[in-house]
């Protein structure tokens, strides 16, 4: 796999990392997604947290169908610290589109991290640095 890995980012600048979730586990993902996204408004609303630096990502759910000059879309922002927010816990246990949000956000979240501590532990191990601070 090592050798793989570098002639890939030789030829194209990046390289596959293993992933173990299946295609069906990643569709049922969507899926309850789109559900979630099915919700009342202000439901989805409650679930918005502003970013609290400047240039920070807002966490939870954003809608930015209405905004000129951007990408139409609503998207989920996920971490961990807001199944602590008493407003998520509330509406996780009042509605069970949201505690199917996130339930499935929290596993696909760690699956993405230990894909990343593979690539990383991998990364370290063949002495690859992607940039000059790297360690």
């Amino acid at each position: 796999m090592t050798e793989d890995f570098v002639n890939d980012l030789l030829k194209q600048h990046y390289s596959a990392v293993d992933f173990e979730m299946s295609t069906a586990d990643l569709n049922r993902i969507a899926e309850n997604f789109l559900k979630f996204l099915l919700l009342p408004d202000d439901i989805k609303r409650q679930l918005h947290f502003p970013a609290t630096r400047p240039r920070a990502s807002a966490d939870g759910y954003t809608d930015k169908t209405s905004e000129v000059n951007k990408d139409a879309k609503q998207f989920f922002h996920w971490h961990p610290d807001l199944e602590n927010q008493p407003e998520c816990q509330r509406l996780i246990r009042q509605i069970p589109e949201v505690e199917r949000l996130f339930y499935e956000a929290s596993t696909l979240y760690v699956e993405i991290e230990k894909s990343l501590l593979c690539f990383l532990l991998l990364r370290k191990q063949m002495g690859i640095r992607f940039c000059p601070d790297a360690q």
